[in-house]
């Protein structure tokens, strides 16, 4: 999965977290799809949870799935 991927690979000195949640955002936005309005707190447990690798692809899966939705075309 690209977010674990980018988040695990520690590529940039500083902000691969950070890095690795935009890209997932845009990702699923060019894909028609949307997150919810997730709180920050929220977005920081799961982005620490994989870059410390306590969260597998099936866990972090299952978070974003409850999360988002289809994007709706205005």
């Amino acid at each position: 999965m690209l977010l674990i991927s980018l988040c695990q690979a520690q590529a940039f000195l500083d902000g691969n977290k950070r890095t690795a949640w935009v890209t997932c955002d845009v990702f699923l936005t060019l894909n028609s799809y949307r997150l919810a309005v997730i709180p920050d707190d929220d977005i920081l447990s799961l982005m620490d949870g994989i870059s410390r690798g306590t969260l597998d692809t099936e866990a972090v899966t299952t978070w974003l799935t409850e999360r988002t939705t289809t994007a709706t075309t205005p």
